[in-house]
């Protein structure tokens, strides 16, 4: 007996466990965890700071080995021995070239690829708002589908529960079978609404489920407390002003600015040439027999300012300005319309007042009870319950609407809250 109750208890632990519920913030902690786009997007950031680790390096200087010969002849004149018995005959020339880049290039091209490092963390700030926008999007469409599909059961139930009845009354030709079959219309248009909703349910936890990449995640494990939180909204010049200064497309914008800024920078620093110091050594090759010597190599800017390349970065840099500030005139356009809808929206929420205390399931039984009575026709129960049930369905598609509107609104801000 003792046996059997513990092996109770550890299958019930188990079952608990394996059970596992997910919050809507068990999801994006999920998703910040394990979602291979924002991995791979990661892998980005650390590539820029390699590009920045690589400029910073100097060029590796240049040895050239030359006039190396292979024979001698008669007129040769002798050389002292190099190393050991080697170097009497031998003849050749070393040289060491250093490159030495001036206009600070090599400092103009770090802020080049530190900037380009600024822009891949932006783009994967983007990626990861717009992704968690998305996951708790689909979390409330999700939601609010269930809602639905909660009315859509409770209205098959009772219309079940009728067209049983009916269709033993029609047997027993006490109703006319017209009036059952008109029952039986309904309940099929109303499997056919709930097949339609279980499919969107699919949808939407799909989404879910790619997005945060939990093992075995079930549509079951996915938790949904008795209302969403409510979000606080925050006046019209508040949201424009965090708009303004932390909307990611605009900061991606003016990212491309600076790109464009530090390009035309160290473009305009390869209009000065580079030098090239040089050390030689050369044996047996001149006058004197181990010749050393220093010198200076450098291109002499007459034909080649780089004069094309730096119109070409002052263009790239004003369109990245004008692409700025046409994006900063369509984020503030967008924004407001968004407000607006979400205004509208809340104003039909408020004017609906609070629902009854009464469950749906209350009221189609009152109501299939005076329809079993007589008190009412079967039209009048057909009308009510369909706009009653349509009245309920709307009043959740504005709730979803207004609920995912804010969502917008909020990754448009760029706060992430």
């Amino acid at each position: 007996m003792k046996k059997v109750f513990l092996i109770s208890l550890f299958y019930c632990c188990f079952q608990s466990l394996w059970a596992q519920t997910y919050t809507l913030e068990a999801l994006e902690k999920a998703f910040l965890e394990n979602n291979l786009i924002l991995l791979a997007e990661r892998h980005e950031i650390d590539r820029a700071e390699a590009a920045i680790i690589q400029e910073r390096l100097w060029s590796n200087p240049s040895l050239t080995i030359d006039n190396v010969n292979l024979w001698t002849i008669s007129t040769f004149e002798k050389q002292p021995l190099l190393i050991g018995n080697f170097g009497r005959n031998q003849q050749f020339a070393l040289e060491l070239e250093q490159l030495i880049e001036t206009a600070s290039k090599r400092r103009k091209r770090v802020k080049v690829r530190e900037s380009e490092k600024l822009n891949q963390e932006l783009e994967f700030e983007a990626l990861l708002l717009s992704l968690r926008s998305e996951l708790r999007k689909n979390y409330k469409q999700l939601f609010y589908t269930k809602k639905q599909s909660t009315i859509l059961a409770e209205s098959i139930a009772a219309y079940t529960e009728l067209k049983e009845i009916y269709a033993k009354q029609s047997e027993k030709q006490l109703i006319p079978v017209a009036s059952f079959y008109r029952i039986n219309t309904e309940l099929i248009g109303l499997q056919k609404e709930a097949l339609d909703l279980k499919e969107e349910e699919i949808a939407y936890f799909h989404q879910i489920a790619v997005l945060t990449q939990i093992p075995n995640l079930q549509l079951e494990d996915v938790y949904f407390s008795e209302e969403l939180p409510s979000i606080f909204l925050k006046s019209n010049e508040e949201i424009l002003s965090l708009a303004k200064e932390h909307n990611l497309s605009l900061r991606l914008k003016k990212s491309d600015i600076y790109i464009q800024e530090n390009e035309l920078a160290l473009t305009k620093s390869n209009r000065v040439p580079d030098l090239n110091f040089l050390l030689n050594y050369e044996r047996g090759g001149n006058v004197m027999q181990n010749f050393v010597g220093i010198g200076l190599k450098m291109d002499i800017p007459i034909f080649n300012r780089n004069t094309g390349n730096i119109q070409g970065a002052r263009h790239a840099l004003q369109s990245s300005q004008r692409m700025y500030e046409a994006e900063g005139v369509a984020l503030e356009h967008q924004i407001q319309s968004l407000l607006q809808r979400i205004a509208n929206l809340k104003q039909v929420l408020g004017g609906m007042g609070k629902p009854a205390k009464t469950s749906v399931t209350d009221l189609l039984r009152k109501f299939s009870n005076q329809l079993n009575n007589q008190q009412i026709t079967l039209l009048e129960y057909l009308d009510f319950t369909q706009s009653y049930r349509q009245s309920q369905i709307d009043l959740l598609d504005w709730e979803e609407e207004y609920m995912v509107l804010l969502e917008e609104l909020d990754f448009l801000m760029g706060t992430g809250h």
